[in-house]
Protein backbone atom coordinates (compact mmCIF):
# COMPACT_ATOMS: atom_id res chain seq x y z
CA UNK A 1 0.00 0.00 0.00
CA UNK A 2 2.74 2.41 0.93
CA UNK A 3 4.47 2.01 -2.43
CA UNK A 4 1.24 2.84 -4.27
CA UNK A 5 0.60 5.84 -2.04
CA UNK A 6 4.16 7.16 -2.28
CA UNK A 7 4.21 6.71 -6.06
CA UNK A 8 0.95 8.63 -6.37
CA UNK A 9 2.31 11.33 -4.07
CA UNK A 10 5.35 11.77 -6.33
CA UNK A 11 2.98 12.13 -9.29
CA UNK A 12 1.06 14.84 -7.40
CA UNK A 13 -2.12 12.79 -7.11
CA UNK A 14 -2.47 12.43 -3.34
CA UNK A 15 -2.30 15.66 -1.44
CA UNK A 16 -2.08 14.80 2.24
CA UNK A 17 -2.26 11.10 3.01
CA UNK A 18 -5.47 9.98 4.74
CA UNK A 19 -3.66 8.48 7.78
CA UNK A 20 -2.00 11.88 8.37
CA UNK A 21 -5.35 13.66 8.12
CA UNK A 22 -6.90 11.16 10.57
CA UNK A 23 -4.09 11.61 13.13
CA UNK A 24 -4.20 15.40 12.79
CA UNK A 25 -7.94 15.33 13.48
CA UNK A 26 -7.38 13.14 16.54
CA UNK A 27 -4.59 15.31 17.88
CA UNK A 28 -6.70 18.44 17.35
CA UNK A 29 -9.60 16.81 19.22
CA UNK A 30 -7.44 16.30 22.32
CA UNK A 31 -5.58 19.60 21.97
CA UNK A 32 -2.20 17.94 21.35
CA UNK A 33 0.68 19.55 19.50
CA UNK A 34 0.76 18.76 15.78
CA UNK A 35 4.49 18.72 15.16
CA UNK A 36 5.22 17.22 11.71
CA UNK A 37 7.48 14.33 12.78
CA UNK A 38 5.02 13.38 15.54
CA UNK A 39 2.13 13.37 13.07
CA UNK A 40 4.12 11.33 10.53
CA UNK A 41 5.17 8.73 13.12
CA UNK A 42 1.69 8.48 14.61
CA UNK A 43 0.11 8.21 11.15
CA UNK A 44 2.43 5.37 10.17
CA UNK A 45 1.81 3.55 13.44
CA UNK A 46 -1.95 4.08 13.33
CA UNK A 47 -2.15 2.84 9.75
CA UNK A 48 -0.11 -0.25 10.64
CA UNK A 49 -2.34 -1.00 13.64
CA UNK A 50 -5.53 -0.48 11.63
CA UNK A 51 -4.23 -2.68 8.80
CA UNK A 52 -3.21 -5.37 11.27
CA UNK A 53 -6.61 -5.31 12.98
CA UNK A 54 -8.34 -5.58 9.60
CA UNK A 55 -5.97 -8.42 8.70
CA UNK A 56 -6.98 -10.24 11.89
CA UNK A 57 -10.64 -9.80 10.96
CA UNK A 58 -9.83 -11.18 7.51
CA UNK A 59 -8.20 -14.20 9.17
CA UNK A 60 -11.35 -14.89 11.17
CA UNK A 61 -13.49 -14.66 8.04
CA UNK A 62 -11.08 -16.85 6.06
CA UNK A 63 -11.23 -19.53 8.77
CA UNK A 64 -14.99 -19.70 8.34
CA UNK A 65 -15.13 -19.36 4.54
CA UNK A 66 -12.01 -21.46 3.83
CA UNK A 67 -11.40 -20.02 0.36
CA UNK A 68 -9.52 -22.10 -2.22
CA UNK A 69 -8.01 -18.88 -3.56
CA UNK A 70 -7.48 -16.59 -0.55
CA UNK A 71 -6.56 -13.66 -2.81
CA UNK A 72 -10.06 -13.90 -4.29
CA UNK A 73 -11.42 -13.28 -0.78
CA UNK A 74 -8.77 -10.71 0.13
CA UNK A 75 -9.60 -8.33 -2.70
CA UNK A 76 -13.33 -7.92 -1.94
CA UNK A 77 -12.52 -7.76 1.77
CA UNK A 78 -10.06 -4.91 1.15
CA UNK A 79 -12.55 -3.11 -1.11
CA UNK A 80 -15.04 -3.44 1.74
CA UNK A 81 -12.55 -1.84 4.14
CA UNK A 82 -12.09 0.99 1.61
CA UNK A 83 -15.86 1.49 1.23
CA UNK A 84 -16.58 1.44 4.98
CA UNK A 85 -13.69 3.83 5.62
CA UNK A 86 -13.85 6.27 2.70
CA UNK A 87 -17.63 6.38 2.27
CA UNK A 88 -18.35 5.80 5.96
CA UNK A 89 -16.49 6.83 9.08
CA UNK A 90 -13.86 9.11 7.49
CA UNK A 91 -16.41 11.48 5.88
CA UNK A 92 -18.73 11.10 8.89
CA UNK A 93 -15.93 12.50 11.07
CA UNK A 94 -15.30 15.21 8.44
CA UNK A 95 -11.71 14.12 7.94
CA UNK A 96 -11.99 13.78 4.16
CA UNK A 97 -14.92 14.05 1.78
CA UNK A 98 -16.24 10.81 0.25
CA UNK A 99 -14.34 9.68 -2.87
CA UNK A 100 -17.00 11.13 -5.18
CA UNK A 101 -16.18 14.60 -3.78
CA UNK A 102 -12.45 14.16 -3.04
CA UNK A 103 -9.59 14.85 -5.40
CA UNK A 104 -9.79 12.06 -8.01
CA UNK A 105 -6.12 11.14 -7.71
CA UNK A 106 -6.40 10.40 -4.00
CA UNK A 107 -9.64 8.44 -4.34
CA UNK A 108 -8.30 6.17 -7.11
CA UNK A 109 -4.93 5.83 -5.41
CA UNK A 110 -6.51 4.69 -2.17
CA UNK A 111 -8.69 2.18 -4.00
CA UNK A 112 -5.62 0.82 -5.83
CA UNK A 113 -3.68 0.66 -2.56
CA UNK A 114 -6.49 -1.31 -0.94
CA UNK A 115 -6.51 -3.75 -3.88
CA UNK A 116 -2.80 -4.35 -3.22
CA UNK A 117 -3.63 -4.85 0.46
CA UNK A 118 -6.27 -7.43 -0.45
CA UNK A 119 -3.91 -9.44 -2.61
CA UNK A 120 -1.26 -9.29 0.13
CA UNK A 121 -3.79 -10.45 2.74
CA UNK A 122 -4.78 -13.39 0.59
CA UNK A 123 -1.18 -14.32 -0.14
CA UNK A 124 -0.26 -14.10 3.53
CA UNK A 125 -3.26 -16.25 4.45
CA UNK A 126 -2.21 -18.86 1.86
CA UNK A 127 1.24 -19.10 3.48
CA UNK A 128 -0.02 -19.06 7.07
CA UNK A 129 -2.84 -21.54 6.44
CA UNK A 130 -0.31 -24.17 5.36
CA UNK A 131 1.20 -24.19 8.84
Amino acid sequence: MSAVMLGAERLGLMGRHPPERIVERGLAAVGAEQERTRVDAAAGGAHLVFGTACGALFGLIARVVRPRAPEALGVPFAVGVWIVSYFGWIPALRILPPPSEDRPGRAWTMLAAHLVYGVALGAAWRVLARR
